[in-house]
Parts: structure tokens; C-alpha cells; sequence
């Protein structure tokens, strides 16, 4: 087992997505693929739901097992703070 020896770039995007949802009481685990790790303690024990944040540029693009992976798990991939919250089922007052 390899040991990443840099922390890995978080999008521009994610942070004030997952202060937001942290906001709203969502509880947020940063992890590489997908990004997000994210739940709510309304929820029932051991449900999670897994989000991308999408903030990918031209010089930094998904790699095809990242691709294949979100696909294939139909992983909701948010640019907001308002998509992500609908991708949770829940709404923004």
C-alpha cells in the first residue's frame, strides 16, 4: 500500500459547499472519490449519501476509473450549495 504524501487539491468549489451543509446540520466527511461522504441525524442509521463536487478545469480533469466509478454508482456531481442540497433530497429555506 502506497502513502500519499501531499494532501490532495480540494476544489475551489467544495468548501463553501461543505460549510453550508455543515450549516444546515448535515454531518460532512472530505474524502478523495467521491468527494463528499455526507449525512443528516434525521436519517437512519447507516445511510450515507456519497456527492462529487465538481470544480474540474481544463488542467485538472477526472480519471477514467474516477469516471467509470461515479457513473456507474450514479454519484450527483454539484457545483452549489442549493444543487447539493437537492441532490440530499432536502430543500434550502
Amino acid at each position: 500500500m502506497s502513502i500519499n504524501r501531499y494532501a490532495k487539491r480540494r476544489d475551489e468549489t467544495e468548501r463553501p459547499i461543505v460549510d453550508g451543509l455543515r450549516q444546515l446540520g448535515y454531518q460532512v466527511r472530505q474524502q478523495d472519490v467521491p468527494d463528499l461522504a455526507v449525512r443528516h441525524p434525521s436519517w437512519p442509521d447507516g445511510k450515507v449519501m456519497l456527492i462529487e463536487v465538481d470544480g474540474i478545469t481544463k488542467n485538472r480533469k477526472r480519471g477514467l476509473a474516477q469516471l467509470g466509478f461515479i457513473r456507474a454508482w450514479r454519484i450527483p456531481v454539484v457545483k452549489t450549495l442549493d444543487a447539493a442540497v437537492a441532490a440530499l433530497g432536502g430543500k434550502i429555506s
